[in-house]
């Protein structure tokens, strides 16, 4: 298929495949009809080292933020076990340490794993304020 289409359009068309295949199985088991997914999914062009960071640390903290997990290890469905880990994986971990690596005081692991347990203090600081004044 190189050559095809390009890259985006493949993976816009199989995510809208999974989407379609999901409502239909989901609205015959409810007895429903009609769309589940209100808007289009958004890209986000990521044109800095920064964007990108900050863009791997708010999905590794899903886990934690929508689904109750406590720690960054808890959760399954992250490339964060394997970029933290030494064993072999299909990640790109040196890519993504060598995002974090700001100095060279700090290893690139040391810097990623600060910049999570940061932004996660951060978001408990965000919601803790936000439950004192509401």
């Amino acid at each position: 298929m190189e050559g095809t289409i390009s890259y985006s359009r493949f993976l816009s068309d199989q995510i809208r495949r999974i989407q379609l295949g999901y409502t239909k199985h989901y609205n015959r088991e409810t007895g429903r009809t009609g769309a589940l997914w209100q808007a289009h999914f958004k890209r986000v062009s990521i044109s800095e080292p920064a964007d990108l960071i900050r863009k791997i640390t708010y999905v590794h903290h899903n886990g934690i933020h929508h689904l109750g997990y406590r720690t960054y290890l808890e959760y399954p469905h992250t490339s964060y076990r394997a970029i933290v880990s030494d064993k072999p994986t299909l990640v790109a971990r040196d890519y993504v340490l060598n995002l974090f690596k700001q100095n060279d005081v700090r290893s690139g692991l040391e810097q990623f794993i600060w910049y999570h347990e940061t932004y996660r203090q951060d978001w408990r600081d965000d919601q803790d304020a936000q439950e004192r004044f509401t």
